[in-house]
């Protein structure tokens, strides 16, 4: 899609249009749409709520959570806007008000199976374990997407990641003398927050130190040990088999690789590690 709307006078039709330009990952531009339909209909909340959906794949949880909080002001019972708000929250690491905003979702039909999954992402970081099993398993029954690998015990997750670091290139492990692999269940809150708009709770690893030729930008000017981190329950979460947690495994660890050799994240993706 690369023409403006056809009937800018339509409300609905710009919405139309917007949600197109999502789901054909042209963010901007759908962005741009629906600020069109919200300033032609600043009372309705679907506007507001497809704003919050776009933010959200825009890594601006910030503003999604803005743009939730407007649609529940224009229609306080919608579910599905308190579902984006709660997202929202998640990515934007407040995670005690996520959790409450997420609680009234809880036992409620398909479409809201992510809440029960966020909640449960949050419970097992407090560490309440019991409650994070419930929750996963009410995420997985309401949808299959969230039918994720069981956890492994460390010893076999490490197995992996050797396995994956024994089939990089000679080439590129000659040049990681002074980089160690760390495992980790999550990311912490304060990493999490180290850079605005906050990393997502769910990346899958992180690159520590300074990249070839730049400064970190985690430790600008010290120059303490390189080190790539794989997050083990995000990637646990990430994948549905063992084979998928191998492959993610594998991209995960040569896309941080890639960091630490000072390639950019297009660079990455035109590698197809992004």
């Amino acid at each position: 899609m690369n023409a403006p709307p056809s009937d800018p006078s339509s409300w609905e039709r710009l919405l139309e249009d917007a949600q197109a330009y999502l789901e054909e990952g042209e963010l901007e531009e759908a962005l741009a749409v629906v600020e069109q339909a919200i300033e032609r209909e600043p009372e309705e909340p679907d506007g507001y709520l497809l704003a919050s959906e776009i933010l959200l794949r825009m890594d601006d949880p910030g503003s999604a959570a803005e743009a939730a909080r407007e649609a529940l002001e224009l229609a306080p019972d919608d579910r599905s806007a308190v579902a984006l708000l709660g997202a929202a929250l998640f990515e934007s690491c407040d995670f005690a008000n996520a959790r409450g905003t997420l609680a009234p979702l809880l036992g409620q039909p398909d479409e809201f199976a992510e809440a029960a999954f966020l909640s449960a992402v949050i419970a097992e970081r407090e560490g309440s374990l019991a409650e994070a099993e419930r929750l996963y398993g009410e995420a997985s029954a309401r949808d299959e997407i969230y039918r994720t690998t069981a956890p492994l015990g460390r010893d076999e997750f490490d197995a992996i990641v050797d396995t994956a670091l024994a089939k990089v290139p000679a080439d590129i492990r000659a040049a990681l003398d002074n980089l160690s692999v760390q495992i980790e269940d999550f990311p912490s809150e304060d990493e999490l927050c180290s850079v605005t708009p906050p990393l997502s709770p769910l990346i899958l690893g992180l690159f520590r130190g300074t990249p070839r030729g730049a400064t970190s930008v985690f430790d600008p000017g010290d120059a303490g040990p390189d080190v790539v981190v794989l997050y083990q329950r995000c990637l646990e979460l990430a994948s549905h088999s063992r084979d998928e947690l191998e492959d993610e495994i594998a991209i995960t660890l040569i896309h941080e690789i890639g960091h630490y050799l000072g390639l950019s994240e297009e660079e990455l993706i035109e590698r197809g590690v992004g």
